[in-house]
């Protein structure tokens, strides 16, 4: 079944849908196929996909058993993910700062490469807002990026910020911000969550990372 909740808010994303899974799948499946695999090896079952976009990594983990449900403020991007899925996955337009999920519903809840696409306050509520819906013991699971470090890695940020750039002004604003401010790590620490690293990517720009629930991380490395 797949559910569509009504908001008033506009489609920033309309023009990118189309093009969003042929720029980033090729680059995602390995961070996508790691992330499957820390829900694998954590046992959960029920799975919320936040910021899901066209339903990549929704489709991934209910093709292995997960039960998924998947939230995003874009109905272009929804509209694709509906399209291509499967009835089994649940899809909900909404904003994920203000989910309607009741506290502690899903064992775990992904964030994929959405953080960094907010400005800060928004950022701070979104994993709020994740980390109440998941329950205790469960995990959050984010993958976005770091600060590069040295040649190699400043040199691949080249190529991110290309992507970033044809995403929109306000994105890639947002994204040059995040970046500068260390990414993912200081952002957890701002709510009092400590982050374990599971693996870094695109040559040293991004991270996979859990969070458990309850604000203690969970040893997978």
């Amino acid at each position: 079944m797949n559910d569509i909740m009504e908001t008033d808010s506009g489609d920033r994303y309309r023009r990118l849908a189309p093009l969003y899974d042929g720029l980033t799948a090729p680059f995602l499946w390995s961070v996508r196929s790691d992330i499957r695999r820390i829900v694998q090896e954590c046992g959960y079952r029920t799975v919320l996909d936040v910021c899901c976009g066209t339903g990549r990594m929704a489709m991934m983990l209910h093709g292995s058993g997960f039960s998924v449900s998947a939230v995003d403020l874009s109905p272009s991007m929804l509209a694709r993910a509906r399209k291509n899925s499967p009835p089994g996955i649940r899809y909900f337009l909404e904003d994920a700062a203000r989910l309607h999920f009741q506290t502690a519903s899903f064992d775990c809840a992904i964030i994929s490469f959405a953080l960094h696409e907010m400005n800060p306050s928004k950022r701070m509520h979104v994993l709020a807002e994740t980390s109440r819906v998941t329950r205790k013991g469960g995990a959050i699971i984010v993958a976005d990026y770091i600060r590069p470090r040295g040649m190699l890695a400043n040199g691949f940020r080249a190529v991110v910020n290309i992507v970033e750039r044809i995403a929109g002004k306000d994105h890639h604003a947002n994204y040059v911000t995040f970046v500068r401010e260390g990414g993912l790590e200081p952002l957890a620490a701002g709510l009092g969550m400590k982050l374990t690293v599971r693996r870094r990517a695109f040559m040293d720009n991004a991270a996979v990372m859990v969070i458990e629930a309850n604000g203690t991380p969970r040893t997978l490395i």
